[in-house]
């Protein structure tokens, strides 16, 4: 099911296979080891699936062995419009409340999964994006299909520097997604200051989704800030990843909810059900006893 392809989507999914084509006949393993400017990443074809890993040195020397991180971008190199990890599908309930977008920031562009998926099925959408890492910008064309245009951007700065620099009232999603090298979730990105610049660039209408981990020793902080900063959140939750869905000006109850995902599900091929996804929502309300995260105390 799903909408019929237009010329250009069947061209740009077959440039993107195009462009992952070197890779099928690649022997299982690690196929790429990036070591530059203090980054240190590699690239492991594991069958069709291809997959991102930061390393780090490990913190006992004595050990002489490397940390290899969770997995921080996968892609199916023979079905690369299908999103694998259920956070990521997760995030793409913003559809619910904004079906047809036309301008979208994504914040931690990582492999760059989300935008090329909406970059594909959005013909009129136009994504800016961030990535703190110059190594993942390096290797998104090479292993995750990714090709900028005017309509899909991303540029290596600071994601939240970057974010100031845009108009006010912008844009109608926001994606949230940034860590470090080492995985971790950057306190300036989850303050009070923060959350209040997001919402300067949003549309009328427009939402915010973030992603966030509960190994977190600032966790609950980072969560209640997000829901003090919105009218109406909408929490998921899977394993450790936590996707938030913040909105000013739009409640939608259940019903709502799953009859805008069916919508979706029946107008594009996304590779996933987002119907599930609706009821896995739920409301989530601030607790006025919890202290809020601000740059402050950032440091």
């Amino acid at each position: 099911m799903g909408q019929q392809l237009t010329n250009w989507q069947r061209d740009n999914k077959k440039a993107i296979l195009q462009r992952l084509g070197w890779i099928r006949p690649k022997a299982d393993g690690i196929i790429f080891h990036y070591d530059k400017n203090g980054e240190e990443m590699i690239v492991v074809k594991r069958g069709d699936f291809i997959f991102l890993h930061f390393v780090a040195k490990a913190p006992d020397t004595t050990q002489n062995k490397d940390c290899i991180s969770d997995v921080m971008s996968l892609i199916d190199i023979q079905h690369p419009l299908h999103l694998h990890s259920q956070y990521a599908q997760a995030m793409l309930m913003v559809l619910a409340f904004v079906p047809q977008p036309r301008q979208l920031y994504m914040l931690g562009f990582g492999g760059g999964r989300i935008p090329m998926i909406l970059h594909h099925y959005f013909p009129e959408l136009t994504i800016s994006s961030s990535e703190s890492s110059g190594g993942v910008i390096t290797l998104l064309e090479m292993f995750f299909g990714i090709e900028t245009s005017e309509r899909l951007s991303v540029s290596h700065i600071d994601g939240r520097q970057h974010l100031q620099h845009f108009p006010h009232n912008i844009f109608d999603i926001i994606l949230l997604d940034g860590f470090s090298n080492a995985g971790d979730h950057p306190d300036t990105l989850a303050t009070v200051e923060f959350y209040q610049l997001c919402k300067s660039k949003l549309a009328t209408g427009g939402v915010v989704a973030s992603n966030l981990v509960d190994n977190h020793p600032a966790f609950e902080q980072k969560m209640e800030t997000f829901c003090a900063a919105f009218r109406y959140v909408y929490h998921f939750r899977h394993e450790e990843n936590h996707v938030v869905i913040g909105s000013d000006q739009q409640w939608l109850d259940l019903n709502k909810r799953l009859s805008r995902a069916k919508s979706i599900d029946e107008k594009y091929s996304l590779g996933f059900q987002l119907a599930p996804y609706a009821s896995r929502f739920k409301r989530r309300q601030y607790n006025p006893h919890c202290i809020l995260l601000t740059d402050a105390m950032c440091g």
